[in-house]
């Protein structure tokens, strides 16, 4: 797999860096296994692979420097070089960036070593693209996954977390007012009810509201509460929106060479059908018994 990748600095908008990666995804077969030359004798343990994430900068402690963590990285390659062990090295963004880095990995045997990247979104990306960070650290160690319902605050290995599930909140209702309001023709109600929103999520307001500006504000507020479905087919929009082949990324440890294999995996909804909204699911049958029972109704369209 090809990443490429182009950052840019939004302070005085010049584009710093411009490179092209690539990335190991192909080290996830058995025929690729990074064991360098050493074989393994008996019933002794073999190294399949040293994975090693390397980073920049280390937030937590003033003491562990940009030199401490470039030398440690510098003599672990000469350490592997010594005894012949293959490994990966991924860096984060930062690191990438850094040419000592690039020189020192530009010179490892493409034969026993592998180069990869990971990402993580700390706090100078954040504040460089206008928004406001509310991580913990300049670089928030949480990854992939969804805190919205988690309490963060405890150890989930002991203590029972006190989040209240979402069943109505007020950001709901200023999405509702705003919707109303814009259909009213009142479209500055609407443009005050959506800033709210975004100021107390620290980001930007808008200077003009439109109808597809105030859907996509409560596709965003209101991600994972159970809410788009219902929307699409309130706003009839669910005939396109819904129907149609959906595809997503799985990453899986393969345990046979301890590496990790990411997986594209096509019409995960659906392999023998094709998942699709039907004109006449916007609305629920009547029933022929509901009719029986009472001639004056008549079955909605497509029933």
């Amino acid at each position: 797999m090809i990443m490429h990748i182009k950052i840019t600095n939004k302070k005085n908008g010049n584009l710093f860096f411009l490179f092209v990666i690539s990335v190991l995804l192909f080290s996830c077969s058995s025929d690729h296994i990074n064991t360098g030359k050493s074989k393994s004798k008996g019933d002794h343990p073999r190294i399949v692979n040293i994975v090693n994430f390397i980073r920049l900068c280390e937030p937590r402690s003033k003491e562990i420097t940009e030199k401490v963590l470039y030398e440690t990285v510098d003599s672990q390659v000469k350490m592997m070089k010594k005894y012949k062990l293959g490994g990966t090295f991924l860096l984060q963004y930062d690191a990438l960036l850094d040419l000592r880095y690039q020189k020192l990995l530009k010179s490892l045997p493409v034969s026993s070593f592998d180069i990869g990247a990971w990402w993580e979104i700390p706090q100078p990306l954040v504040e460089n693209a206008g928004l406001k960070w509310r991580g913990r650290y300049p670089w928030d160690w949480h990854a992939w996954g969804v805190y919205k319902f988690l309490d963060t605050s405890v150890k989930p290995e002991y203590d029972a977390g006190s989040m209240d599930w979402i069943v109505f909140r007020y950001g709901e209702i200023l999405l509702n007012f705003a919707e109303a309001a814009f259909e009213l023709n009142k479209p500055d109600e609407a443009l005050n009810a959506v800033n709210q929103i975004r100021t107390r999520a620290g980001i930007p307001a808008l200077s003009a509201i439109t109808r597809d500006a105030i859907r996509k504000e409560r596709n965003v507020e209101l991600k994972f509460e159970l809410h788009r479905y219902w929307d699409q087919r309130r706003w009839r929009t669910a005939v396109t929106a819904i129907t149609g082949d959906y595809s997503c990324f799985n990453l899986n440890l393969d345990i046979t060479t301890g590496k990790y294999r990411v997986q594209l995996i096509e019409k995960v909804t659906g392999t023998t059908n094709r998942p699709t909204f039907y004109e006449k699911n916007y609305y629920f049958p009547i029933t022929p018994t509901r009719i029986s029972n009472n001639p004056n109704l008549v079955e909605n369209p497509g029933y």
